[in-house]
């Protein structure tokens, strides 16, 4: 398994996030996250507590910036905006994940 491992939910709430302008300072309510960029289907299968883990964990690495307050919110780092941009351009999850992996 790859350390900066990426999922699809992953990548679509990134881009999502980019798309709306949640870079640096601009934070984003986790609460609102969710609702906004996770599609439908996903909601009505999986439980959004696992989707709030992964995003800690994306904070955790690097990807994102978390910001503590009354409620959690996040932001696009540098990285997250690079991968983003990668998933745009059209790489595939497993050439963005081997990317990461190998630093570049």
């Amino acid at each position: 398994m790859h350390k900066t491992m990426f999922s699809k939910i992953d990548l679509i709430i990134m881009a999502c996030m980019y798309r709306e302008d949640r870079i640096g300072k601009h934070h984003g309510n986790i609460e609102n996250i969710l609702k906004f960029c996770v599609p439908k289907e996903y909601r009505d299968r999986h439980r959004m507590s696992k989707v709030k883990k992964g995003m800690r964990r994306l904070a955790s690495r690097g990807y994102l910036i978390l910001k503590q307050g009354r409620f959690e919110a996040f932001a696009l780092t540098i990285e997250g905006v690079r991968v983003v941009e990668r998933w745009i351009d059209g790489w595939s999850l497993d050439q963005i994940n081997d990317a990461e992996e190998q630093g570049q």
